[in-house]
């Protein structure tokens, strides 16, 4: 991460959408107005006994150089709450929440963070002033097909340019774990989903060393678990379960050890204070680095469309051990890096009415190149598309001028040209 923080920390111009738990006040959050769709209101606090969004939104946007916790990866962006969970608490028979599906509050939840009405759950048209740039969705293993509201609402997001994010889910939630020879978590929602919605970006959990954690459904080929986008750190597991981590800085608790977890903001079971921190370990923790990968990525460029933020993502991802990780692990410099296009070239007489032409471009490789001589200068036709080196000769004492034309593999072209000196002599 510092690498991609030398190129970017974020933008306030930057939307993070959160559906999740909802929120609560903490000194390391900075929440922007959002709405509830458990309850179908402009209010997102948390009424409920477990505060799973407030990990979350640690992870994504924590305040960062204050001494406290851990940065969050785009912390200088913006955080959309959006409630559409709830654990315990005073909800009410008559709360949508309590009688639609989760996929449905989802699916309204993604709308209104692409900035498209959408119904609140009471009979009401509700719809955001702007559009959020990602929706981070740290729920995952809800066994049942893609609906089609839930796919539409991907699918209008996309086009409306905010990317959507998923866990890829635990295997000790909702599933018997280890899985039996007959479980396939194909017939599970996100790879569901994932199969008919292109741009949809769905997360599992790895170590450092790139391993599936024993919680991922990654972890155990009988899971068969397809549409993996890519990993990302999903913090150790304790014995083999997510969760359980440490409280940092909370009243103990004994039944929270794992201190290999992701720390992120914490607000305690039951309670609205103190605010704290914790280790954390599940696909829920891994989601949200890559949704502030993505908020960085479009603080450099927000041009960006949903398809070429994935299309970077997965290109530019690391390779790792784990095989049913999709493209790898998320590599945070080498997709802010990629997020522009930029490029320079440097040129230098070889003598004896020589030259030789250097490329440096920034943006998504494989380049394709065209080079041309357009002043005093002819290219070697063997090196004229060569994205990375010409050749060829120029006119003795007089000034020379080389152009290159580059175009990366998301068809962004760019243009650059130098001057020099063409020389009999040698450099």
């Amino acid at each position: 991460m510092p690498e991609a923080w030398w190129l970017t920390t974020g933008s306030p111009a930057v939307t993070i959408a959160i559906a999740d738990s909802g929120t609560l006040p903490h000194s390391e959050l900075t929440w922007s107005s959002g709405y509830d769709f458990f309850v179908g209101d402009p209010d997102p606090t948390d009424p409920g006994d477990f505060h799973h969004g407030i990990h979350v939104a640690g992870t994504l946007a924590a305040a960062a150089t204050n001494g406290s916790g851990g940065a969050g990866i785009c912390w200088n962006c913006k955080l959309r709450p959006l409630r559409v969970a709830q654990s315990g608490g005073g909800a009410q028979v008559g709360d949508p929440g309590m009688n639609e599906p989760t996929t449905t509050l989802l699916a309204r939840a993604i709308r209104y963070a692409a900035g498209l009405p959408t119904d609140n759950g009471r009979g009401e048209t509700v719809q955001a002033s702007s559009r959020a740039d990602v929706i981070n969705i740290s729920i995952g293993n809800l066994a049942q097909p893609c609906p089609a509201d839930l796919k539409d609402a991907i699918d209008k997001a996309s086009e409306a340019g905010t990317v959507v994010v998923v866990a890829a889910g635990n295997g000790d939630s909702g599933t018997t774990w280890p899985p039996s020879p007959d479980f396939n978590a194909s017939n599970y929602l996100w790879p569901r989903c994932h199969a008919q919605n292109p741009d949809l970006i769905v997360v599992t959990a790895v170590d450092e060393f790139g391993n599936a954690e024993p919680y991922a459904l990654q972890s155990n080929p009988l899971a068969k678990y397809p549409g993996i986008t890519l990993a990302a750190p999903g913090g150790s597991a304790v014995n083999g379960q997510a969760g359980n981590g440490a409280l940092i800085g909370c009243p103990t608790n004994p039944t929270q050890t794992g201190t290999h977890g992701v720390v992120s903001t914490w607000i305690p079971y039951e309670q609205t204070g103190p605010q704290c921190h914790r280790h954390w370990a599940g696909t829920s923790m891994a989601a949200p680095h890559v949704s502030g990968v993505v908020g960085l990525m479009r603080a450099r460029n927000p041009a960006l469309t949903a398809s070429q933020i994935k299309q970077i993502l997965v290109k530019t991802a690391k390779p790792i051990p784990c095989t049913n990780c999709g493209a790898g692990m998320v590599n945070a410099f080498g997709a802010v890096q990629a997020s522009t296009f930029t490029l320079s070239i440097t040129c230098e007489s070889t003598g004896g009415g020589g030259y030789t032409c250097t490329s440096s471009p920034t943006g998504l490789g494989p380049w394709t190149a065209t080079w041309q001589g357009v002043l005093n200068a002819a290219v070697n036709p063997a090196h004229a598309n060569n994205p990375a080196t010409t050749h060829g000769t120029c006119t003795v004492s007089t000034q020379a001028r080389v152009r290159a034309t580059l175009t990366d593999a998301l068809g962004r072209t760019m243009i650059a040209e130098d001057a020099f000196l063409c020389s009999q002599l040698p450099p």
